[in-house]
C-alpha cells in the first residue's frame, strides 16, 4: 500500500483532502459545543442598556467611577489626583476628597463639579447659575486635563540618563538637543529644560519652571527651535496690544468693518489667553480719566470729524493712543 501511495501522486492529493476535511469536520463540531455555554455579545448589550436606562444617574456615576477605578492602579489614581487637587487648589478651587475616590471642586464656596478620574470631571449644569461659574468650571476642567497629560507622559517617558544626573527625572519630550524633564516631589511635579551636549552624555543649560508646566513647554518649544521666540507675544505686549485694539474701538479712529472684525478677534484671542485683561484695562480707563486733562481727551475727539481729510491729523491720532497705552498699561505679573 505505501509503495502504490509512493508512487500515485494523485492518490496522495486526494487522501490528504480527505484527512483535512474529516479533521476540520472534528474541529468545527467541539468548537460549535465549546461556544454553547458563552453567552452572546449582543444579548449581553441589549441587557445592559436596559439596566442603565432604569438606574438614576448617581448610580450610573457610581458604577463608572468603579470602572475607572479599575483602569488605574491605587498607586497612579492616588498619584494623579493628588497632584490635581495641589494644582487646583494653586489656582484658588477649594477641593475635598470624598469617600468615593473623588475630588469635589468649589470656588468662592459655590459647587463647580467632582473630578471622577484622572483628566475628567463631572459636573450638573442646575449648579452653574451665572458666568463666572461656568468659567471657573471650564478653568478647572482645562487644569486637570492639564494634570493627566504631563503625568501621563511622565508615566510613559523613559528616565533620564546623564553624567551626574539622578534618576528621578522622566523624559516628556527630546527635540533637536533639547530636553524638556519632570520630576515628582512632595511639592507637585517640577519642570526643568536642558541642553544635550555632543555626545547626549551631559546636560547644561538648565531653565527650571518650578510647577509652571505651561512655561516650561514653551520654553521647550522656542528653545528646540519648533517655534520661533520672534512669533510669540510676552503678557505685557498683549495687554499693549489688547488696550490699543480696544481704544480703536472706542474712540472713533477710521477704520473698515473688516479692520474692526479684525481688531474684535484679536481681543477675543487675548482675553481666552490673558482673562484678567479686561479688568486691566477697566482700570486702566480709571487713570486715564483720573490723570488726563478734560481738554486733551476733548481735543482728540474734536479731531475726530476731520480725519477723513487729514491724513495727518488721523497719524497723530494714532499716535495718542498709541502713546497712551504704553504710558497707562498695568503691568502684568
Amino acid at each position: 500500500l505505501f509503495r502504490t501511495i509512493q508512487s500515485n501522486k494523485k492518490l496522495v492529493f486526494l487522501l490528504g483532502r480527505l484527512y483535512l476535511s474529516i479533521n476540520s469536520e472534528l474541529i468545527f463540531r467541539q468548537n460549535k459545543e465549546r461556544l454553547r455555554n458563552i453567552p452572546n455579545v449582543l444579548d449581553d448589550v441589549l441587557v445592559t442598556s436596559q439596566i442603565i436606562s432604569k438606574l438614576k444617574w448617581s448610580e450610573v456615576e457610581a458604577a463608572a467611577a468603579f470602572f475607572e477605578n479599575q483602569v488605574y492602579s491605587e498607586e497612579t489614581r492616588f498619584r494623579y489626583l493628588s497632584e490635581t487637587s495641589r494644582v487646583l487648589r494653586n489656582a484658588g478651587f477649594d477641593v475635598e476628597p470624598q469617600t468615593d475616590g473623588s475630588l469635589a471642586v468649589s470656588f468662592e464656596g459655590n459647587s463647580l463639579c467632582k473630578v471622577v478620574k484622572p483628566g475628567g470631571i463631572t459636573y450638573r449644569q442646575e449648579n452653574l447659575t451665572t458666568p463666572e461659574q461656568e468659567r471657573a468650571k471650564d478653568q478647572a476642567f482645562e487644569l486637570t486635563k492639564m494634570v493627566s497629560e504631563y503625568m501621563r507622559a511622565m508615566d510613559q517617558g523613559s528616565v533620564v540618563k546623564a553624567a551626574g544626573l539622578s534618576d528621578r527625572y522622566k523624559t516628556l519630550a527630546d527635540f533637536n538637543g533639547t530636553l524638556l524633564a519632570a520630576t515628582e516631589t512632595r511639592f507637585g511635579v517640577q519642570f526643568v529644560t536642558w541642553d544635550w551636549d555632543f555626545n547626549r552624555e551631559g546636560l547644561s543649560h538648565g531653565h527650571y519652571f518650578g510647577n509652571d508646566y505651561e512655561a516650561a513647554k514653551q520654553d521647550f518649544a522656542t528653545r528646540s527651535h519648533l517655534i520661533d521666540q520672534n512669533r510669540l507675544f510676552t503678557p505685557a505686549q498683549m495687554a499693549i496690544m489688547y488696550q490699543c485694539g480696544e481704544d480703536a474701538l472706542n474712540y472713533g479712529l477710521d477704520i473698515t468693518y473688516e479692520q474692526e472684525q479684525s481688531i474684535k478677534s484679536v481681543l477675543a484671542q487675548i482675553e481666552e489667553v490673558l482673562p484678567d485683561v479686561v479688568e486691566q484695562s477697566r482700570h486702566q480707563d480709571i487713570l486715564i480719566n483720573e490723570h488726563f486733562p478734560e481738554f486733551f481727551v476733548g481735543y482728540m475727539h474734536v479731531v475726530s470729524p476731520f480725519s477723513a481729510y487729514s491724513d495727518e491729523i488721523t497719524r497723530i491720532k494714532h499716535e495718542i493712543y498709541t502713546h497712551l497705552s504704553l504710558l497707562f498699561a498695568c503691568p502684568v505679573v
